[in-house]
């Protein structure tokens, strides 16, 4: 009867014991996938910030090309 008992007991500890585990695994899991997503969101806001910039260095760009072409036309017609 205490063996059966006894056996009862380290089938609950074990049982016990492997839901933890998988509950542990489960979190890990979960939080993998955290940083996962957090990891594309962060490449998805520098790809913007990338493309944000490269219109800024073309606005910067265009704009001094005119700058340039019209100080050009005041140097060469300066009645104009």
């Amino acid at each position: 009867m205490i063996a059966l008992m006894c056996n009862q007991v380290a089938q609950a500890e074990l049982a016990y014991d492997l839901q933890t585990a998988k509950t542990r695994q489960d979190i890990t899991k979960e939080e993998v996938q955290i940083d996962i997503v957090e990891r594309r969101k962060l490449v998805d806001i520098e790809d913007k910030e990338i493309l944000r910039f490269v219109k800024i260095r073309n606005f910067a760009i265009n704009d001094l090309t005119v700058s340039i072409f019209i100080f050009t036309m005041i140097s060469l017609f300066p009645a104009f």
